[in-house]
C-alpha cells in the first residue's frame, strides 16, 4: 500500500503532535510519501520537522522549495504539474492537511482530509478525524439500522449525563437573566450568537469563509439585525492568545452597543445556550447550536447534513425567529451523529497502530472501535459524570 501525506498547511504543532505519530504508526505498514512546501507563514516542512522524523528512514520526502511554493496553501500556481507529479507517485490513499481542495480532488487514490474534531458542549480529548471534504458539518456515512441502534443505545447514558451537566453544573445552572448578567448581555432582547473564526495568518482555511475577516462578518450581520436585537460574539481562543485584536475591538465599539464581546470560562457554550439564534461560518460551534436546539445560520459553501435544518441567509433566520417557527436540528439524528463522531470517527493519533489507521482510512464504520473510545471518553469526563 502506498500512502501520500499532502501537507501544504501543516503547522509545527500539528506536525509534531498529530502528524508525526501517524507517520510513525504507518511506517512499517505502507510505503509512505510526504509532499509539502517549504516553510512559510508558520506552515510547511522545514529542517526541524525533518530532524524530528529522521528515525523514520523509509519515508520519501518531496519538499517543494521553489519561489512559488506559497501558492500551494491556497491556489497552486501550477496545479497540472502538481497533479501529474502525484499521478506518477500513484498513491492508493492520500491524506491531506490542505486548505485548498480543488487540486487534491483530482489526485489518484482515495483522498481524505485530516480535520479537527469537536462536538461541544460534550467534552473529549480526541483530536482528529478523516473526512471526504473540508468542514463537513454533521456529515456521516449511512448506518445500517441495527448498527445505528446499538451505537445510540451505547452512548445514551453519556448523552444524558451531558444534558444534565448543561442544565445544572457551574455557569450552566444559571437561568437566562443571571447568565446574561454574567456575560454582560441584556436578557430582555433577542440575542444572536456568533463565534468568531481563527484569524492568524497561518490559518489558510479562511479561504472557505464567506467574509475576509471577522469584522466584515460582524458588519454584515449588524446591517441586517432587526432593531433592538444584540449580536453577541466570542473570540476564538487562539486569537486571544496570538493575534492583535485591536481592529476587532474597534469594530465592536463602532457599532455602539449592538455588538457585545463575551468572554470567560464556557463563554461560547453559555452564550449559545441563552441565545435566540446562532450564526457560524465553519466553526465547530454548530454542534452546540444543535445541542441547545437553536436555529442556525451557516454562512459557508462547505457541506452540511440536511438534518441540521440550517438557514443560509440572515433575513430568513431573523424573520423565522420573530415568528417563532424557526426550525432546529433534528435531536435524534444529532444525538446519533455525536455518538458516531466520538466513538467511531474521532481519534488521537498517538493511541493508534498502523493497522488502526489503515482501518479508519478504508472502513468508515467499525463497531470494534467503540469500546476503547467509550473508555477514553469516560476517563476524560469530570468525576461527577463517570459511569460505573
Amino acid at each position: 500500500m502506498r500512502i501520500l501525506f499532502y501537507l501544504p498547511v501543516v503547522t509545527p504543532f500539528w506536525f509534531e503532535t498529530l502528524l508525526l505519530p501517524m507517520l510513525a504508526a504507518l511506517h512499517d505498514h505502507a510505503e509512505l510519501h510526504v509532499l509539502a512546501p517549504a516553510e512559510w507563514q508558520h506552515t510547511g516542512i522545514g529542517a526541524r520537522e525533518l530532524a524530528m522524523a529522521a528515525h523514520l528512514d523509509r519515508i520519501r520526502w518531496h519538499i517543494v522549495g521553489d519561489g512559488d511554493h506559497g501558492s500551494l496553501r491556497t491556489r497552486p500556481s501550477d496545479p497540472e504539474g502538481l497533479i501529474a507529479f502525484v499521478r506518477d507517485l500513484a498513491p492508493d490513499h492520500v491524506l491531506c492537511r490542505s486548505a485548498e481542495d480543488a487540486t487534491p480532488k483530482r489526485f489518484p487514490g482515495r483522498v481524505q482530509y485530516i480535520m479537527e474534531t469537536g462536538a461541544s458542549p460534550l467534552r473529549s480529548d480526541v483530536w482528529l478525524r478523516l473526512q471526504d471534504g473540508i468542514f463537513e458539518h454533521g456529515v456521516m456515512p449511512a448506518l445500517e439500522p441495527g448498527i445505528a441502534q446499538r451505537l445510540d443505545a451505547l452512548f445514551a447514558p453519556r448523552w444524558q449525563a451531558a444534558v444534565t451537566r448543561c442544565r445544572s453544573e457551574g455557569a450552566f445552572a444559571l437561568d437566562r437573566a443571571a447568565a446574561c448578567a454574567a456575560m454582560g448581555l441584556p436578557d430582555d432582547r433577542r440575542i444572536v450568537a456568533v463565534p468568531l473564526e481563527y484569524a492568524h495568518p497561518e490559518n489558510f482555511f479562511d479561504i472557505h469563509h464567506r467574509f475576509p475577516d471577522n469584522c466584515a462578518l460582524i458588519d454584515h450581520l449588524v446591517a441586517q439585525l432587526p432593531p433592538g436585537w444584540v449580536l453577541a460574539a466570542t473570540d476564538h481562543p487562539l486569537n486571544e492568545a496570538y493575534c492583535d485584536t485591536t481592529a476587532l475591538r474597534a469594530c465592536i465599539d463602532r457599532h455602539q452597543g449592538r455588538v457585545r464581546l463575551v468572554s470567560g470560562e464556557d463563554a461560547t457554550g453559555l452564550m449559545v445556550k441563552h441565545c435566540d439564534a446562532l450564526v457560524v461560518q465553519n466553526s465547530k460551534t454548530f454542534a452546540a447550536g444543535a445541542f441547545f436546539a437553536k436555529p442556525i445560520l451557516r454562512l459557508s459553501h462547505c457541506r452540511s447534513a440536511d438534518w441540521l435544518n440550517l438557514f443560509d441567509d440572515a433575513p430568513s433566520l431573523f424573520a423565522a425567529v420573530e415568528r417563532g417557527d424557526a426550525p432546529v436540528a433534528d435531536p435524534d439524528r444529532f444525538r446519533l451523529w455525536v455518538a458516531y463522531h466520538l466513538l467511531d470517527e474521532a481519534f488521537l493519533p498517538a493511541t493508534l497502530t498502523g493497522a488502526d489507521l489503515i482501518g479508519r482510512m478504508t472502513q468508515p464504520v467499525d463497531p470494534a472501535r467503540w469500546a476503547d473510545a467509550l473508555d477514553r471518553y469516560d476517563a476524560f469526563q469530570p468525576r461527577s459524570l463517570h459511569h460505573a
